[in-house]
């Protein structure tokens, strides 16, 4: 009975361990995701009037939620080195942020509007400011909530990029995310 009662208990903690979590735990994924994430939130008396969660998709989290996917989807060797590619042109070009934003009035969660929304957002890296183009990541709620732990069923998912290469970003000693609209401002501090 004893034995039978192991195995199953083994058995079950198997099939509660995903990939994901294992990945998460060997590489602690979802630490470096938050070193590397700022949070405001704001509020008028007790009404929440939005949260944004951002992260810096710097070189070390964009190689590390690389590593993941790849891991996950058991991607063949190709697929990893078309991805490091990818990657290491994007970060020549542009600095990238992921931003997880939430507002109870869903009509007011447009970032993605461009001149039409009532949000901008901008870098400050050390004393020049560059206007982010905004894109919104439409993809399964369970594959960005694995990426992104901020993200909930109320949350949209932006990625944001800025024409500032990732190296410069790197060597700036001061680095600011802005979002602001009439409904408040966050100013989030990467360094």
């Amino acid at each position: 009975m004893k034995i039978c009662l192991t195995i199953i208990s083994t058995l079950f903690l198997f099939a509660c361990t995903t990939p994901d979590k294992f990945f998460d735990k060997q590489y602690a994924y979802k630490k470096i995701v938050k070193d590397h994430t700022r949070s405001d939130k704001k509020y008028s008396g007790l009404s929440n009037i939005y949260q944004v969660s951002v992260t810096h998709m710097n070189q070390k989290v964009m190689s590390l939620k690389n590593q993941k996917m790849a891991y996950i989807q058991k991607w063949p060797s190709h697929k990893i080195e078309e991805a490091s590619q990818k990657q290491e042109e994007e970060l020549s070009k542009m600095t990238q942020f992921v931003v997880v934003f939430y507002t109870p009035e869903g009509k007011l969660n447009d970032l993605s509007k461009g001149a039409n929304s009532i949000w901008r957002t901008y870098l400050q890296v050390d004393n020049q400011r560059f206007q982010g183009v905004v894109t919104v990541l439409a993809d399964n709620f369970a594959h960005m909530r694995s990426l992104y732990p901020d993200v909930s069923r109320f949350s949209k998912v932006y990625k944001i990029e800025f024409p500032v290469t990732s190296a410069e970003t790197e060597r700036a000693s001061d680095i600011s995310f802005l979002l602001t609209s009439t409904l408040g401002t966050s100013n989030l501090k990467f360094k």
